[in-house]
């Protein structure tokens, strides 16, 4: 058995597979989130803004996407085993259901405000700041190549 599924993983159909990776991802960002030890003061999670005159700011945060970030960049990782890049990242974001959903519901909030590629780019460049300055809770899961522009990534050895 796997995950929190009652049934055998070979039972399982495409879609109750995908949740279950989910679940299980999730439980370990959870357990990484409870053992890092912050090396600063401790922050309140950052909320991103979009301003557009006349509208409600359109928010997220990075509670809500990185560890949704971090299930694309490790199913990119575990195809190829290898760096995976922002571009890369980011065409797997926009094809991803739960990610696209939560973009939409960004849109919906104010859709004059900028395309579902574009926030797609924004979570991932908000990411990669928070992987530069340290407060990424992912920087003990995944390696950066530190040579690249825009910045790779891949699943850390252990």
């Amino acid at each position: 058995m796997s995950g929190t599924m009652e049934k055998p993983y070979h039972e399982m159909t495409p879609s109750e597979r995908l949740a279950d990776r989910i679940n299980r991802n999730r439980a370990i960002d959870a357990r990484v989130a409870e053992n890092s030890k912050p090396a600063g003061p401790a922050r309140s999670p950052r909320k991103v803004k979009a301003y557009s005159p006349g509208k409600e700011d359109v928010t997220f945060t990075h509670a809500e996407t990185f560890p949704l970030i971090a299930h694309v960049v490790r199913k990119l990782c575990s195809a190829k085993n290898d760096f995976v890049g922002h571009r890369e990242i980011v065409d797997a974001m926009l094809s991803d259901p739960e990610i696209v959903h939560s973009l939409d519901l960004i849109i919906a909030r104010n859709p004059e405000a900028h395309p579902r590629d574009w926030w797609a780019h924004s979570m991932m460049k908000w990411f990669s700041q928070a992987f530069t300055e340290g407060t990424n809770d992912y920087c003990q899961v995944f390696e950066r190549e530190a040579d690249t522009r825009p910045y790779r990534y891949k699943i850390r050895q252990k």
